[in-house]
């Protein structure tokens, strides 16, 4: 048992001695500058952004919030110009609002889309 010990120990020995078989190479070229950039505006401010995408999540993002406070943005999305984006607030208001808060906004939003 002790000879096991021993051979055990002299191989790690031996291992920890030995010089690593690999190099870290350094980076070739560090001169790259990134930036990274953060969008600031709240939820409410994307709502008027010129980017569909934009304004659909920033819906989806207030929608998730189930806040009534924001009923009156949701409102003003009915008026969209894209059709999903307007469909969106519809399944919002339908889930969040009262039929007296959003029943003849959205009425007028299915008249003008005849």
């Amino acid at each position: 048992m002790r000879v096991l010990i021993l051979l055990f120990f002299c191989i790690s020995y031996s291992f920890s001695q030995s010089s690593p078989k690999y190099e870290v190479a350094p980076l070739e070229d560090e001169s790259h500058e990134y930036e990274i950039t953060v969008d600031t505006r709240t939820e409410v401010d994307k709502l008027s952004d010129p980017d569909k995408i934009v304004r659909k999540n920033a819906l989806i993002s207030i929608g998730t919030k189930r806040d009534k406070k924001y009923i009156n943005h949701i409102v003003k999305m009915l008026n969209d110009k894209d059709i999903e984006i307007r469909t969106i607030a519809v399944n919002l208001l339908s889930e969040m609002g009262t039929a007296q808060t959003v029943g003849a906004n959205i009425l007028e939003v299915f008249k003008q889309d005849k």
